[in-house]
């Protein structure tokens, strides 16, 4: 089991290793793009609402890209937290199971002491 969650937990650290990397791939094209086609003085120029409208163009596909390597950890997560319940939920059967067996024991022992007192009161 704990290989498992092991290469589970290597697994989402290289989704998340890969989005950094797409991230400043991302980043870094920009700026050569930005730099021979438009300008940093010129796009430092530009009406905010156009700057605006340009960085929002330009970060939409990183927003998406993080909103699905989140949606998979989260998966991932939220699987591993349904196996622990499972495993708990037996434990819990296996101590219900058990505390069930203690407490029939614990009847036959008191209804044998019983029987045994009645016997000796009556004398047989």
């Amino acid at each position: 089991m704990d290989i498992g969650l092991r290469e589970e937990h290597e697994h989402k650290d290289r989704r998340i290793w890969l989005g950094l990397a797409a991230t400043f791939i991302w980043v870094f094209l920009g700026i050569v793009y930005i730099s021979p086609n438009v300008g940093w003085a010129s796009f430092s120029s530009l009406r905010i609402d156009e700057m605006e409208t340009s960085l929002e163009g330009a970060f939409a596909p990183l927003a998406f890209l993080w909103l699905v390597i989140g949606l998979f950890i989260q998966q991932t997560v939220l699987a591993e937290n349904n196996r622990e319940l499972r495993r708990t939920n037996l434990q819990s059967e296996k101590q219900t199971q058990a505390i069930a067996a203690t407490e029939l024991n614990a009847r036959q022992k008191i209804f044998f002491k019983i029987a045994e007192n009645t016997r000796r009161q009556l004398g047989l």
